[in-house]
């Protein structure tokens, strides 16, 4: 029988406030989701330092140790943890977190070198394919 898994998308919706993660993932898991998920990305990963949104997106990022915090702050033991990740900088943060799975953005779909190491870790892998062509 397949089994269906519940995953709260937490996403950006803690406007780069770690205790809101927090917050916003422990109410997901006391409503008893199967996953959650997060975006872990660095603001060089997805965009240049040139780019009008590159300071939108460093203040909505949390360093390693932000995610440490908010890692050692949800009750991991009753779910999976996901985690969308856009680059080389987020993975390794990702990877030391000892996260569930990845999924990887469309926008990464032919990123070979991320794709093959990703694929080495053993874990689950979710793919988007929206805009993918």
């Amino acid at each position: 029988m397949k089994r269906i898994e519940i995953i709260a998308e937490i996403a950006n919706a803690h406007q780069g406030k770690p205790e809101i993660a927090i917050e916003i993932a422990n109410k997901a898991i006391n409503a008893n989701v199967d996953a959650i998920k997060f975006q872990i990305y660095t603001a060089d990963d997805l965009l240049t330092p040139t780019h009008s949104r590159y300071n939108h997106f460093k203040n909505q990022s949390f360093s390693k140790e932000e995610w440490s915090y908010i890692f050692n702050n949800i009750n991991l033991e009753k779910v999976n943890v996901y985690a969308d990740i856009f680059g080389s900088e987020s993975l390794e943060i990702a990877k030391k977190l000892n996260i569930d799975g990845y999924k990887i953005h469309f926008s990464d779909l032919l990123n070979t070198p991320l794709l093959n190491t990703i694929s080495s870790l053993g874990k689950t892998i979710l793919i988007g394919t929206g805009g993918g062509t």
